[in-house]
């Protein structure tokens, strides 16, 4: 996977990444001036969340209303909690 470079405009950082979608990569924080870095996922973690997504997608096609929010609801709150904790490492 080549690079990529990202503007983030609700945070003012423009992004650099690395070579795969597990890597790290490096920010410019366009507020301060100061480069940042952000550590790349684990693979087990990136497909866990893969995982918990199409779980997800598959769920929000049923029928039941009330099988689909059982079924959503611990997976909603797995997908939250991942994210929320790998852009809280990559804020630091």
């Amino acid at each position: 996977m080549p690079p990529f470079v990202i503007y983030d405009a609700v945070s003012s950082v423009i992004w650099f990444g690395g070579q795969g979608t597990d890597a790290g990569g490096t920010g410019i924080d366009l507020n301060t001036g100061k480069v940042v870095h952000w550590e790349g996922w684990g693979v087990d973690a990136l497909i866990e969340l893969q995982t918990a997504v199409a779980a997800l997608q598959h769920v929000a096609k049923m029928k039941n209303p009330g099988v689909a929010e059982r079924a959503a609801r611990p997976l909603a709150d797995f997908v939250q909690a991942e994210l929320s904790n790998q852009f809280a490492q990559q804020a630091r």
